[in-house]
């Protein structure tokens, strides 16, 4: 609303929306790549196959361990090691 100089306009671009199929459907193309949030029973292979079907780009992991620790905790490390 804060977009618009008047009520009247806000209603004549409302009105404009409804009547034009593809500026409608421009206001929910944010839905293709969304992705609902983790709950309790997903996993991080469930974020993992998620992520792995948005992005197109291709990528070879060498090694699926160093890759999978790569970005761990550094405070748990150093914990560990002290």
């Amino acid at each position: 609303m804060k977009d618009f100089p008047s009520i009247l306009q806000l209603v004549q671009y409302v009105n404009e929306t409804r009547h034009n199929r593809t500026k409608y459907l421009s206001y929910f193309a944010w839905k293709e790549g969304y992705v609902l949030g983790s709950t309790l029973l997903q996993t991080s292979f469930c974020d993992l196959c998620i992520r792995l079907h948005l992005d197109s780009t291709p990528n070879i992991i060498e090694s699926i361990e160093t890759w999978w620790k790569k970005d761990a905790c550094e405070k748990v490390k150093q914990f560990v090691l002290s």
